[in-house]
């Protein structure tokens, strides 16, 4: 293995190409962090470890005005300049936690290693030193089972494909949609030990999933143990039984499991397990469940830290309760979601991180919670007994919300609160290499709308966008599980366009620019459509035809025009989410199976069943291009000239009916209308969206009045 400073210097050249030869690094026995000086005017950055030394870098660089990445990404061709002031930092606490467990299936699951780099670069460079990688553990699955009776074949069947692993996971499904081969499990085994140890050489801790006992259903028969196989579904999905950890059997499978960890991924010392998630029953009693949870993991690690999400009811009291509090953390998913929180109490005095999800299923809206976050951090940090030891960011899909990933991740490596202003005015001046003041006065409204979010709504994310909904004159939401109301002042944050518009002349070529225009422009027009279907709804009731026509045209032209913007940028393409999954596929068929599988969860999700009645549809809806033209567009078309006002008998569209329509979108592979390459002048679009709103504030402004 290459020593520390040569690792950091390989991550300097990822992220500068041959500028990295001007930047001088050295790795030193010191308290975590790093100091930022200049030798004979060369940037010199002396760290602790190698990933402190590229939070080093992405300091430098901010400080001198060149940006890191555009959103967890490094870029190259950068040239470095020496600060003309020492920087120094350390962190405040010890536990700076990264991922979620649907984060792989939402964003990236057929991606490969140098996506990974690229984000773990990225996320090492903001502070986080624990990153969740759930990638290969299939193969130690595919071990268990087949210690215990199973073929490979029928432990294959048995474990999703990626896009839906999470919840597999999770013990809340197993089986769908199949088709796991050989050749991609030996595929995400071999990118599971690649990322693995990248994580590991930067001086990072990988967090794997650990083993809490989910098994297949007949597991109980084929092996003579003792099983619970829950009564009760996950939203639609039979849940997958549960080995009884307090048994002797689960010890011997526990056994096998982590030493094909072991052998098949590299030594690991953080393991993520969450009994009886979301709603889980069970008779097994939780606290001698955990402690047979534990003792298993301990054998096999011994002083290894089990890491616990707390999301709706768990982790339990109990369950915490009974284990060693030296080798728990609990990564806090509802930290900024409710008032009133004790979590010293709540979680039984263990350690925690203080933690958020802003985004759930990869949604593509702007917002978060900032105000919370500046301030519950320092009330729960300096509390008596406070047991908070960290910070977690937990976004269902990364990749997006630059400005709230970067906030989150400073709350562990600043003293105190900030002013949340003055923190978006050095920002804004960071991000684009200067002070441009129509840039900052725009993400200053931003954050002042989108990101000032309630505390106190039940709610840590954004409302979404209405066009990825199933279409109803009444939908408020497109996933059931999201606000049903803006969430922000939708004209406050409009006038953040033009302020962005005005800063292009400066900025046009800048690229985290050109990505920041485009997500302001994308959601201002997303958010027109919450001002616009009242108002075709009320036409539509009226019966007034031509009123009828022409604001439906308007809606459409909206979709047309976010289309467009969407495919200004990479991330927000879905050529590109489909490409990824194709590219995995070892043959023609699981090809197409796997672009099945990344149809499914950004649309259905899954069965009818689950679908409707669970309300798993359009979940994962978001602004992309691609999605918007050859999904959500025919979907809303449809909708409007089967209820126009002069069509006699106008048919009701069933949940059941979208879904059958959806599932014939899922099944195809035709591209037409989908990109896989950016194109477009996004300076150009931002003109053509500031016209649409202003013709759609002036439909709406008489009758708003009226």
């Amino acid at each position: 293995m290459a020593d520390a400073r040569q690792v950091a210097r390989a991550a300097f050249v990822r992220v500068l190409g041959e500028a990295a030869d001007r930047v001088r690094v050295d790795i030193v026995p010191a308290p975590e962090g790093f100091v930022l000086s200049a030798i004979d005017g060369v940037p010199h950055i002396t760290a602790s470890s190698p990933a402190a030394a590229l939070m080093g870098l992405r300091s430098m660089l901010a400080a001198t005005g060149e940006p890191f990445d555009e959103i967890l990404s490094a870029v190259s061709g950068i040239g470095p300049i020496a600060p003309e002031t020492p920087i120094t930092a350390r962190p405040r606490l010890e536990h700076r936690f990264y991922g979620n467990d649907t984060e792989d299936s939402y964003v990236g699951a057929y991606r490969t290693f140098e996506d990974w780099e690229r984000l773990i670069d990225g996320v090492v460079a903001r502070g986080f030193n624990e990153i969740f990688i759930p990638v290969g553990i299939e193969g130690a699955y595919v071990e268990l089972l087949t210690a215990f009776g199973y073929s490979r074949d029928e432990a294959l069947d048995w474990i999703p494909l990626p896009s839906h692993q999470p919840w597999w996971l999770l013990q809340n499904m197993s089986s769908y949609p199949g088709g796991m081969s050989e050749e991609l499990l030996a595929q995400r085994i071999e990118l599971g030990r690649r990322i693995i140890a990248r994580v590991r050489e930067l001086g990072v801790r990988p967090v794997v999933p650990g083993f809490g006992g989910v098994v297949p259903r007949d597991f109980g028969d084929r092996n003579r143990a003792v099983v619970d196989v829950p009564d009760n579904d996950w939203q639609g999905f039979d849940r997958p039984a549960w080995l009884d950890p307090r048994s002797l059997l689960f010890a011997d499978a526990a056994s096998v499991f982590y030493r094909a960890v072991d052998r098949l991924l590299g030594p690991i010392d953080m393991f993520k397990i969450d009994p009886l998630h979301e709603g889980g029953a069970s008779t097994i009693d939780i606290a001698e469940a955990g402690r047979g949870i534990e003792t298993a993991m301990q054998r096999a690690h011994p002083g290894a830290t089990w890491v616990l999400l707390a999301w709706q009811d768990n982790p339990r009291r109990d369950l915490l309760g009974a284990l060693d509090p030296r080798r728990v953390l609990v990564v806090d998913g509802v930290s900024d979601r409710h008032l009133a929180l004790n979590r010293e109490e709540d979680f039984a005095g263990v350690d925690y991180a203080f933690g958020a999800i802003w985004n759930f299923g990869g949604d593509t809206a702007l917002g978060a919670q900032l105000a919370t976050w500046n301030e519950r951090v320092e009330e729960w940090l300096t509390k008596p007994s406070s047991r908070l030891r960290g910070i977690a960011a937990l976004p269902e899909g990364g990749l997006n919300n630059p400005l709230a990933m970067d906030f989150f991740a400073s709350l562990a490596w600043r003293g105190s609160r900030v002013d949340v202003d003055d923190w978006v005015r050095q920002w804004t001046i960071s991000r684009y290499g200067r002070a441009v003041a129509p840039a900052i006065s725009a993400w200053q409204r931003i954050a002042a709308t989108a990101y000032s979010l309630p505390d106190d709504n039940d709610f840590s994310e954004p409302h979404d966008s209405l066009f990825a909904a199933w279409p109803s004159f009444s939908a408020s939401t497109s996933s059931l599980f999201s606000p049903r109301t803006a969430t922000y002042d939708l004209a406050g944050f409009a006038e953040a366009l033009p302020q962005m518009r005005e800063a292009a002349v400066h900025l046009e070529y800048h690229r985290a620019f050109r990505f920041d225009l485009a997500d302001v422009a994308r959601q201002t027009v997303t958010n027109t459509a919450r001002q616009l279907l009242p108002v075709i709804a009320r036409v539509h009731a009226a019966g007034d035809s031509s009123e009828y026509e022409r604001l439906t045209r308007q809606w459409i032209y909206g979709m047309r025009l976010l289309d467009a913007i969407a495919g200004t940028e990479p991330l927000w393409l879905l050529g590109r989410f489909l490409d990824e999954a194709r590219a995995a596929g070892s043959n023609p068929e699981e090809r197409d199976r796997l672009e099945r599988s990344q149809r499914l969860i950004l649309s259905t999700w899954g069965p009818l069943v689950p679908a409707t009645t669970g309300a798993l549809s359009n979940y994962a809806g978001r602004d992309w291009q691609g999605l918007l033209g050859t999904l959500y567009m025919p979907r809303w078309r449809e909708f409007f000239a089967r209820n126009h006002p002069d069509r006699e008998n106008a048919a009701a569209i069933a949940d059941a009916d979208w879904w059958h329509r959806d599932q014939h979108w899922v099944e195809s592979t035709d591209r037409a209308g989908i990109r896989s390459e950016p194109s477009g002048d996004i300076v150009a679009l931002a003109g053509q969206a500031s016209m649409f709103i202003e013709r759609v504030q002036g439909d709406l402004s008489p009758r708003v009045a009226g």
